[in-house]
């Protein structure tokens, strides 16, 4: 199976900041971002399954991923006096940050009957090879200078070998029971090169984590479902997260990834329960260590610095209800309400953060069936104020409405629609700490109108071809 997709566009923004002191406004800042953007991902899967009629399958994957992005940012700055008429300082930086990402995995898993369950076994290895290069030039007189100061290469490696096991048993038709242990093994390496001189910054980070799971579902009657699971987990960090390069965004904000970013361990215990095989509710625990947030750092000449850190923990409970319910024959209703208890500290880089909140979503799905084969949709969605990572976040909600209609005995199908119609689908976040204070609201164009065409061709019965998992879907995630 190869799969594959490019991408050669552009995008440009504009900034419009005033920055004062507490004698009024000093000036404003008008910055573009014009971005030339390249991008090129490959993956390539070779799978071997064998399966008899007792149930026992043998699988081996055998993957190959190439990711290839190229970013060229011009971006010319102007400082102007408080009535926007005189220009104080006029700045262009350019910069041109290639990355080139080569991911290989070779997964082999088996299962079999053994007592009276069947038992899991598998191995995989994944090798991860990131190239990183950040030019960052500057304008003088119709000539580009390269910065050596702020010109970098890094290289990322990341080996894991991870073993795993699992083994599930029914009594009857009203116990259930699936156990499972995986152990990883991970080595990863990088080093961070300034194009000022030859030395480098290297790190190397080594470690074993064993990942348990335990699952028990009990039906004791046609009504009644209940479930409990318990597991725990390890999220890696997006390899843009560990690239140390900074990215200036305007004159006085920029990015920069940490190398030193350590992966979230997750904890996860829910109870669960299903009534009618129609209402659903469950109960959740979740503990992570090593959180990772966003957090804003100071820096001289009234500059500050986005970058990510691991906060020391998040503890989360959260509720969720959803059930379907019949209006009429022609409306039907699905809702979901979550409620969710959050609570996030950190300790770290001369700052602390401890807090703490209750909040609320709901989720709303109303289908109508009209006739001559027409369906409409409209759904919509309330977040409250709740906290992500450092981050204070403002009230969400947002309405969607479509259109279906099916022609030609279902074989074709005509789809009209608008979703945020009201463009409120945008997060108002607010940090504040002992560093410095944030308050952001980032609105982006959510309001679009979509149209869509279908057609199925041929013989509509034949057997779609198997659908299958390849061994490196989570390792291409982090490459957004």
């Amino acid at each position: 199976m190869a799969n594959g997709s490019f991408l050669d566009g552009s995008l440009d923004i504009a900034d419009r900041a005033t920055f004062a002191s507490s004698s009024g406004i000093d000036g404003l800042l008008m910055a573009e971002s014009n971005n030339l953007v390249t991008r090129t991902d490959l993956s390539f899967n070779l799978n071997y399954r064998f399966q008899n009629e007792n149930g026992t399958f043998f699988n081996v994957d055998a993957d190959y991923a190439y990711f290839d992005n190229s970013l060229n940012n011009r971006q010319p700055n102007q400082i102007l006096d408080p009535s926007g008429s005189t220009i104080i300082t006029e700045n262009l930086y350019i910069t041109n940050a290639p990355t080139v990402i080569d991911i290989k995995s070779i997964k082999a898993d088996t299962e079999f009957a053994l007592g009276q369950g069947n038992l899991s076994l598998g191995m995989k290895f994944t090798d991860i090879q990131s190239d990183n290069t950040f030019e960052f030039f500057r304008a003088e007189e119709d000539n580009l200078i390269l910065d050596p100061e702020r010109s970098n290469d890094f290289s990322y490696s990341e080996n894991v070998t991870a073993a795993y096991t699992s083994y599930k048993i029914n009594w009857g038709e009203k116990y259930k029971l699936v156990t499972g242990l995986r152990a990883e093994y991970t080595q990863t390496k990088g080093n961070l090169q300034t194009q000022q001189s030859f030395e480098s910054d290297l790190f190397e980070r080594n470690y074993l984590n064993f990942f348990p799971s335990v699952s028990f579902s009990y039906l004791p009657n046609e009504n009644h479902d209940w479930s409990f699971g318990a597991n725990r987990r390890i999220n890696r960090p997006n390899y843009k997260s560990l690239n140390p390069f900074q990215f200036l965004l305007n004159e006085f904000y920029l990015e920069q990834g940490n190398p030193f970013l350590l992966p979230e361990y997750a904890t996860n215990i829910t109870i669960g329960h299903t009534y009618k095989s129609t209402v659903t509710s469950s109960l959740t625990y979740n503990q992570i260590k090593n959180l990772f947030g966003d957090l804003y750092l100071p820096l001289d000449d009234n500059r500050s610095l986005g970058t990510s850190v691991n906060l020391d923990k998040q503890a989360q409970l959260t509720l969720n209800i959803s059930a379907p319910l019949t209006v009429s024959e022609w409306w039907e209703v699905y809702g979901t309400v979550t409620g969710f208890y959050v609570q996030n500290k950190f300790d770290t880089l001369n700052t602390s953060f401890d807090a703490e909140t209750t909040s609320m979503s709901l989720s709303l799905q109303n289908t109508f069936s009209l006739p001559k084969s027409w369906n409409i949709e409209l759904s919509g969605f309330y977040n409250s104020p709740t906290l992500l990572g450092v981050y204070k976040t403002g009230t969400i909600w947002t309405v969607d409405i479509g259109a279906q209609k099916s022609l030609w005995n279902d074989r074709g199908s005509f789809t009209i629609g608008v979703s945020d119609i009201f463009k409120t689908n945008y997060l108002p976040q607010l940090v504040s700490s002992s560093l410095i204070t944030v308050d952001q609201r980032r609105i982006e164009d959510t309001r679009r109108f979509l149209v869509s065409f279908s057609y199925k061709f041929g013989n509509i019965k034949l057997k779609s071809s198997r659908a299958r998992d390849t061994g490196v879907d989570e390792e291409k995630s982090r490459t957004n």
